[in-house]
């Protein structure tokens, strides 16, 4: 650590810091990448030889975060100065008030605001996807490869993955559903909504204010309602836009049962492979980025 610059150390600090206000408990770096299933090598990578590349684009990930908000430069300038951040000191919300001219109740509005603007909606862990980019970015790591699970080395250790059933899938009536969930960490509660269909049948299904640990734990309850409608063995297709939901869900074409920093969710998993097993669904996740679109026109057209 003694050769890690200065400016560095102290924005770990800071960011520690700010992970703890917007998770609502003490996160790193380093659980962030875990999380995402950035393997220990790769963390280390990033803490070491690349860590002031690193520390760099994850500036430029917050940057682009404020980028199209209106006033966003400004809210960014708070943010880093309230918590140290990338060569700025820590400092009250007087001294800030100073130095911009404007009162301490208006800096605590502004740092307010950027927070709002730094979490996002409960779509989707911003934060956590911001830093994830970030290591990419450092790694040269194409991100899209997080979309296709089925393509990355499979590890023994990591995880027990249970296979779907062996079924004759093209014999199978064919489902779909389409599914969007988020996970709030600053209210620590959740929502999911689910739009299925089976032929010309369509059934909408939405759940709010519930108690979970993240976004995926939102997808899973969400993948459990739809099986548990399902009368008959259905080849079921799960279209979801939160991409790390579903890498996290999918490994090599088979659903991953316990998977590093996640399981709180093996519960869920094991109702899923149980529902599977017990009804002779087959299953499959893929990756869709107009999901919001198609349950927003849906909603529309049945209002």
């Amino acid at each position: 650590m003694a050769d890690i610059p200065k400016n560095i150390k102290s924005t770990a600090i800071g960011l520690h810091t700010l992970f703890a206000d917007v998770y609502g408990e003490k996160r790193n770096v380093s659980d962030i990448l875990h999380s995402f299933g950035f393997t220990e090598y790769q963390v280390n990578t990033l803490k070491t030889e690349k860590i002031t590349a690193f520390y760099e684009n994850i500036k430029f990930a917050l940057a682009c975060r404020f980028l199209h908000y209106s006033g966003g430069h400004r809210l960014l300038f708070v943010l880093f100065r309230r918590y140290g951040l990338f060569d700025y000191p820590k400092e009250t919300l007087e001294g800030i008030g100073d130095s911009m001219g404007i009162s301490r109740e208006r800096v605590r509005q502004l740092e307010k605001k950027a927070m709002k603007r730094l979490i996002g909606g409960v779509s989707s862990d911003a934060v956590g996807i911001l830093i994830v980019l970030a290591a990419c970015k450092t790694l040269d790591v194409d991100a899209m490869d997080l979309l296709r699970p089925a393509e990355t080395e499979r590890d023994a250790d990591d995880e027990e993955a249970a296979a779907p059933p062996d079924l004759p899938t093209l014999d199978l009536p064919h489902a779909d559903f389409y599914i969007q969930g988020g996970f709030n960490y600053t209210s620590k509660r959740g929502r999911y909504q689910l739009l299925m269909t089976f032929g010309d049948y369509t059934k909408y299904f939405e759940k709010k204010d519930l108690e979970g640990h993240s976004d995926v734990s939102m997808i899973l309850l969400a993948v459990i309602e739809g099986l548990e409608k399902l009368k008959k063995p259905c080849a079921v297709m799960v279209h979801s836009n939160t991409i790390f939901g579903i890498s996290a869900i999918y490994k090599d074409g088979k659903l991953r049962m316990a998977v590093p920093e996640k399981t709180a969710n093996y519960e869920l998993k094991e109702h899923i492979r149980k529902l599977l097993s017990e009804n002779g669904h087959a299953l499959e996740n893929i990756a869709d980025s107009n999901i919001r679109e198609r349950i927003k026109a849906w909603s529309d057209s049945n209002a």
